[in-house]
């Protein structure tokens, strides 16, 4: 059995899903038996003391317009089937968009809440080298999530890093 363009052809779907799930089940369980089985005491050396940080990240400053539209603009131009229209419509209409955009992405900053279905995603199973035999364990998810999702999640680590 070979994959060909990527895609198993003759494996269930069904089956690359149970694949997955049990895999990240295991990482999940992995985890947890590794979190219970570290103390805080473990992690910082008796020699040495825990630097004081001089500010916090309280909350995630909102975005004026233009650091939206830039956001937008650097973005990969990939899209999401889940999203309701293609990047490059959403780049052509920029000028309309925008304000809205930049409430969507400001209201989650704001609120510290990721609405459900921007956590929706198509994934889909590619092989990690081509040319290898098929087999469950060659397969490596890949996430497709919408594109707002995308653009709130960068300005969440453009902030963090700032702070950093």
């Amino acid at each position: 059995m070979l994959f060909k363009d990527n895609y198993p052809k003759d494996v269930p779907c069904n089956e690359i899903g149970k694949f997955f799930v049990g895999k990240i089940t295991k990482i999940r369980q992995e985890i947890e038996a590794t979190a219970l089985s570290v103390e805080l005491n473990d992690l910082v050396p008796d020699d040495q003391s825990l630097p004081i940080c001089s500010s916090n990240l309280d909350c995630f400053k909102k975005l004026p317009e233009n650091d939206v539209r830039s956001l937008v603009l650097n973005s990969s131009k990939k899209h999401c089937a889940l999203d309701p229209m293609p990047y490059s419509l959403i780049a052509d209409c920029l000028d309309v968009l925008l304000l809205g955009t930049t409430q969507i992405v400001n209201s989650s900053l704001f609120y510290g809440h990721v609405p459900k279905n921007w956590k929706e995603a198509l994934v889909k199973p590619l092989l990690k080298k081509s040319g290898i035999s098929a087999a469950l364990n060659v397969l490596r998810p890949i996430s497709n999530l919408k594109f707002i999702s995308k653009l709130t999640e960068r300005a969440v680590c453009n902030q963090s890093c700032d702070h950093l």
